[in-house]
């Protein structure tokens, strides 16, 4: 009975070989007679060598690598905001490299001579799994934030995992709950950090025709102490052509809620004297120097152009 169950077994196997070769190796094993008995070694054999002769065996496909879309969101938090997110949809989608194998044997070229094919792949992408979920950051513990400044953090989702990251922030937070896997942050404050001051803190309020600039400082009562450096550069306009820079200064003052630049008298430093009836313009950034702000360089802008008018011709009309 042992010995008729072994040859059964190897009769099923020769005919499952039989049915996976090729249309033209099976047209050649056709002659098999079962009730002889087999040698399932001399079949395997047989199938590999018909195999390799068949040059429409494809290489089966095989996964390259995994890899995941992944979804971001920003979250802002201004200094009266709630310390709580609201629920943040995330979504996330696995991709699978697949590839196919090429090449690697030859084929009949000129005169009957071998032409060799190198190997290669062919790889696509598909879509795998689809992870959706939901995030949420708290903030414990706020503290006070200056009116200009906020908390700014990005939240992502890749794949399964969670990840937080803070893009500006007026403290230094620490993670007091992970939420890798769950979306659920908590963080709470260490301490204090500089942020770039507000760009639009100070803004020019006017500029007149005999070159007096006037500037209001929003936030001065806050930077009691400090310093602020008004950086302006005094321009003409010059028509088809680049326009010309008279003076380039900074200036530093005591923080005020308004500032008045008078470029006349700074003309021994002028690059050239200034031309009735020719326009002028502004442009000007400030920097706070101190321990509340960063003292980075704020860029504003220009202010309106104006015709430059002497006061003494001013005072002919």
């Amino acid at each position: 009975m042992r010995v008729q169950g072994v040859v059964a077994s190897l009769a099923i196997a020769a005919f499952v070989l039989a049915l996976s070769l090729p249309p033209a190796a099976r047209a050649e094993s056709s002659g098999l007679n079962f009730d002889q008995g087999v040698n399932a070694s001399d079949i395997l054999k047989q199938a590999k060598a018909l195999s390799a002769q068949d040059k429409s065996v494809i290489s089966p496909a095989y996964i390259g690598h995994t890899r995941y879309d992944r979804d971001c969101r920003t979250v802002t938090f201004n200094p009266s905001d709630q310390p709580a997110s609201g629920r943040i949809p995330l979504r996330s989608t696995e991709w699978i490299e697949e590839c196919n194998n090429y090449g690697g044997g030859t084929y009949p070229g000129p005169g009957g001579h071998p032409i060799p094919v190198p190997p290669g792949q062919n790889c696509w992408e598909r879509p795998g799994y689809s992870y959706t979920g939901e995030a949420q950051i708290t903030l414990r513990d706020r503290l006070q934030l200056f009116p200009w400044e906020y908390d700014k953090f990005e939240v992502c989702l890749e794949g399964p995992w969670y990840s937080l990251y803070t893009v500006a922030a007026a403290y230094e937070y620490k993670m007091v709950q992970g939420g890798n896997r769950d979306g659920d942050f908590v963080l709470a404050p260490v301490k204090k950090t500089a942020m770039k001051p507000d760009p639009a803190g100070i803004v020019a309020q006017g500029f007149s025709a005999n070159m007096v600039l006037s500037l209001k400082d929003k936030w001065a009562s806050y930077y009691q102490g400090e310093q602020t450096v008004l950086k302006v550069e005094l321009i003409k306009e010059v028509s088809f052509w680049p326009d010309q820079t008279v003076l380039d200064k900074e200036i530093s003052a005591p923080p005020a809620e308004a500032y008045t630049v008078d470029f006349l008298a700074y003309a021994k430093e002028f690059s050239q004297k200034l031309q009735p009836g020719q326009k002028y313009y502004v442009r000007y950034a400030f920097k706070r120097i101190g321990k509340i702000s960063k003292p980075d360089l704020t860029k504003v802008g220009n202010t309106d152009k104006v015709v430059y008018q002497p006061a003494t011709l001013a005072a002919a009309y």
